[in-house]
Order: structure tokens, then sequence, then C-alpha cells
């Protein structure tokens, strides 16, 4: 399974409240239906009410394009999912997971379908040292799967990633923060688009 070119990250600590964090989700779940490059990975790193989860994970859950991405399990295990740097525990359905150097690739013996490697910017929204496109470009060299490049990704640089070989890019606050969230990740994937 490829990753998605364009990856928004629905961060409910960027957006602050769980209204906004499910409008959010609905609104560019239902364009992902349309658009096959666009994936959504739903990210929580608190707890939420499972009763506001379970109708957005019954709405959804199917969808190839959906990522979950929560700290605490949902009944039902979604079918795509995406593993935090730190978490140990594998899983035999479909995933990505975090990683923040070359030598996170040898820490997991059960390997995702691809990695999500961050910050390589400077994030907009929280503290980080960014690795920087060389970084990038190494642990792409050395990982047996694909690569999205994550953290500080604009307007202005996803090209940069894409030019160095990334398979994808995730975004949280370029999206988020746009008038038109859809419109910005559409921008996204024109400009790294190969």
């Amino acid at each position: 399974m490829d990753p998605p070119k364009v990856i928004a990250i629905v961060d409910l600590g960027y957006l602050k409240s769980v209204n906004a964090w499910l409008d959010m989700a609905h609104s560019l779940l239902s364009a992902s239906k349309r658009h096959q490059w666009l994936g959504v990975q739903l990210r929580s790193k608190g707890a939420i009410d499972p009763a506001i989860l379970l109708p957005l994970f019954e709405r959804y859950h199917h969808y190839p394009t959906c990522h979950w991405n929560l700290v605490q399990p949902l009944p039902g295990l979604p079918v795509h999912v995406h593993l935090p740097r730190n978490q140990k525990k594998p899983s035999s359905v479909s995933f990505s997971r975090s990683i923040h150097g070359p030598e996170d690739l040898l820490k997991y013996n059960l390997l995702p379908h691809w990695f999500q490697l961050a910050p390589i910017f400077h994030p907009t929204h929280k503290p980080g040292m960014p690795l920087g496109l060389s970084k990038l470009k190494e642990v792409i060299e050395l990982s047996r799967r694909p690569i999205v490049a994550v953290g500080g990704i604009t307007l202005e640089n996803a090209h940069l990633v894409a030019d160095a070989g990334a398979a994808g890019v995730g975004c949280i606050g370029t999206i988020l923060s746009a008038k038109n969230p859809l419109r910005a990740a559409q921008e996204i994937h024109k400009r790294i688009k190969k």
C-alpha cells in the first residue's frame, strides 16, 4: 500500500475544540473519497469520549484514506492505524509509523506500509529541531518503505521534500489554518506532483 501524496493531519490539539475537529474530519474525509491522493489522519493525543468517536468511525472506517492516531483504542480496531514512534504494540492491520531519524528504521519487527519522518522543517505549531532535507534523503536511502515528510511543510517548501524523494507530505497547520483546507491540500498536491 502506497501512502497518500498529501496527508491532512487533523490534530485535536491544533484545532482546540472537539466540534472543530469533527467538522474538519468530516469535511476532509468526504473530500478524500473524491481525491484519492488525499489522506486524512485523525489525531488526538488526549482521550476523546468514545460516544463522539464511534459515529465518525462507523461512517469512515472503510475509507482507505482514513488513518487513526488516537491514544485510546476504539472498540473494533480501525482498519488503518498510524502508530506514534513510542507505541510498541505491533499491529497486523494497515498502518504507518512516526520516526525521527534513521536509527528508528531498525526498531520495529513488523514494518509499516510507510514511515512518517518529522520534523523536516520548523513545525509551525510546536517546538522541534528540524531534521532538514539531507536527513530526509538519508532516511529515504536507508528505508525499505516509503517515507512521508512531516513537520513545517508549507506551500513554499512542499516541492523540496518531493524533489528529495519523499513519497508524500503530511501537513497540520498549512491545511488546517487555511480558509479553504481542501484548496490548500490541492495546492500542495499540485506542487509535489512529479
